[in-house]
């Protein structure tokens, strides 16, 4: 009997123990919600996604669930915070407190954002200090002596089908590299390569030796060369 009241005795403690520490987790995350609630990053539109497509395609960025992600909004950090990005709306869009809905932040207030270990800037109205590229979010792919950007959007298209319009989506990158303070588009290799041309043979040998394939794997050949040429130019 002592023997079985001890391990009685003992099981009590562990579930008072694991009362305790789910009660201490509901408390903290409900005073977080609550500090959160009052953050200016939660005033924003209602978020309204397009289900109504075809397929298994969809207008966000790599997924369509949301992830933890990380926003500078008027200079304050918010990290591990749930969102998507939408390429048809080009708005990064927040999940509220109750989870059952998104937010679109307004871009006005966003310097960037963090989601899919890919980093976002905010290239704002009348505040872009550099030629030849248009406002909006761009994917900073690479940050140096160069640095190179992707504008990510996505388009939907409307078919008529046998029964019913069929509606499709479909991406596009447009690539962007800053020399000097113009940001040259970059369409092919060759215009990749062009804005090179200080180290155009080394970078030739490079290509061949590392075996860049600029089709296949486009945004990682240019990125890959690009650190090979800044390391060329220390």
């Amino acid at each position: 009997m002592p023997f079985l009241f001890a391990k009685m005795t003992q099981a009590q403690a562990l579930n008072d123990s694991l009362y305790v520490r789910e009660l201490t987790r509901i408390m903290v995350e409900n005073y977080t919600n609550a500090q959160y609630s009052q953050a200016p990053i939660y005033n924003g539109k209602v978020y309204r996604p397009d289900l109504k497509l075809d397929g298994d395609g969809h207008t966000l960025f790599y997924d369509s669930r949301y992830t933890t992600g990380t926003v500078i909004y008027n200079g304050l950090t918010y990290n591990n915070i749930m969102l998507l990005y939408d390429l048809v709306l080009d708005q990064l869009v927040l999940l509220n407190l109750d989870k059952a809905g998104g937010i679109m932040i307004p871009s006005d207030h966003i310097d960037e954002f963090s989601l899919h270990n890919h980093t976002f800037i905010n290239l704002k109205p009348g505040k872009t200090q550099v030629a030849g590229i248009d406002p909006g979010y761009y994917d900073l792919l690479y940050s140096g002596t160069k640095d190179l950007l992707v504008k990510r959007t996505k388009k939907i298209t409307e078919t008529i089908g046998q029964h019913k319009v069929v509606r499709t989506v479909s991406q596009r990158d447009k690539y962007y590299l800053l020399k000097d303070t113009t940001y040259i588009p970059v369409k092919s290799k060759n215009d990749f390569l062009k804005q090179l041309s200080e180290t155009r043979q080394q970078n030739q040998l490079f290509i061949k030796q590392q075996r860049l394939n600029f089709r296949k794997e486009k945004e990682n050949s240019m990125v890959e060369l690009l650190k090979f040429h800044d390391s060329l130019n220390r």
